[in-house]
Formats: C-alpha cells, structure tokens, sequence
C-alpha cells in the first residue's frame, strides 16, 4: 500500500505538470524577481582637527564647562579667604603714623 500511495502521489504530480503545460490559462505562481540588495558605501571620513571635534563634541564642551566653572569655584574660595584672613588680624586702637620709635 505505501508503495501505491507514492506512485498515486508521482502520477498526481505528473498529471498537474502535463494540465499546466496544455492550459497556459491555468493560474501559475509568478516567479519571484531577484531582488538586489544596494551595497551602502560609507562616506570617507574626515581627518584633522574639526572631525575630531565633531566626533567628540560632547567632552570638549563638558571639559570646558568644568574648567570653567573650577576656575570659578578657586576664584571665589580665594576671594573668601583673604577677607577671613583680613578679618582675623585684629585692628590696632589708635593709628599712630609718626616716625618717631620713641613715642608711643
């Protein structure tokens, strides 16, 4: 039996193969058309200093913007510390400015 189910199935096959040929008004599947796929060619890379900051654009602004604000940061704590340190010397109570070392 398993013999004739493959022969059946072989003589099916067959007689599709033949219907098709005879009746070209018979629906057959459209091939498929080859599709080719674009090859993406990179632009060239740039070189020097201007592409490096473009690739790296970010850093440089974030760098600039600590060293800045470091900058301001010393400038600001110098300011503060020299007026604490003006502040701690005590002021004399007469401002005697002769020349005399005798005098008192």
């Amino acid at each position: 039996m398993a013999n004739n189910n493959g022969q059946n199935q072989k003589t099916e096959q067959v007689q599709q193969q033949v219907a098709q040929a005879e009746n070209p008004q018979v629906p057959q599947q459209p091939e498929q058309p080859v599709v080719q796929q674009q090859a993406v060619v990179p632009p060239a890379e740039e070189t020097g200093f201007k592409a490096w900051l473009k690739k790296h654009k970010k850093g440089v602004i974030a760098t600039v913007v600590g060293a800045v604000t470091a900058g301001g940061s010393a400038f600001v704590a110098y300011k503060k510390g020299k007026a604490a340190g003006i502040m701690s010397v005590p002021v004399p109570e007469n401002d005697d400015y002769s020349l005399d070392p005798n005098r008192e």
